[in-house]
């Protein structure tokens, strides 16, 4: 018995091109890639500490979307950049989801800051009056763009 639906005969070309030849799935994966890091930058915030003198990294009322806005906002993520505006102790480690993801960038030009545990900077800049650490430090960038 002969079927009555026929296979179509057509195809598209991008993909199959892809499918082809290695260097066209390189092509797809590193163009799948770079889309994921801009969505990754174009995603970044910027947030404003409006804890107290002291307070938590992950505490979501210690941080806000404006500056000397009300708190409760999201706690800062790897790609974001974080702004103190006053003196602050910092009293857990500076990560996200449980994770060592840390923070884009810190920006604190006339705060004096004090991390009491871990803090990892992953992003462009680290600009600070004066920084004390009594955790780890790492900051995973180009070490030029620390400005103290």
């Amino acid at each position: 018995m002969k079927s009555r639906f026929r296979k179509p005969r057509f195809s598209l070309p991008v993909f199959s091109a892809f499918r082809a030849s290695a260097a066209g799935r390189n092509v797809f994966f590193l163009s799948f890639v770079f889309l994921l890091n801009v969505a990754g930058i174009l995603h970044a915030a910027t947030f404003y500490w409006v804890g107290g003198d002291s307070g938590e990294w992950g505490t979501a009322s210690n941080w806000s979307t404006t500056e000397g806005g009300a708190g409760g906002s999201v706690v800062p993520g790897g790609s974001d950049t974080v702004v103190f505006t006053k003196d602050v102790t910092i009293e857990d480690a500076v990560q996200d989801d449980g994770g060592k993801s840390g923070v884009g960038q810190i920006e604190a030009e006339t705060a004096n800051l004090i991390f009491s545990s871990d803090i990892y900077v992953r992003g462009r800049t680290l600009k600070v009056n004066s920084l004390q650490v009594a955790g780890d430090c790492q900051y995973l960038s180009n070490a030029a763009n620390v400005e103290t």
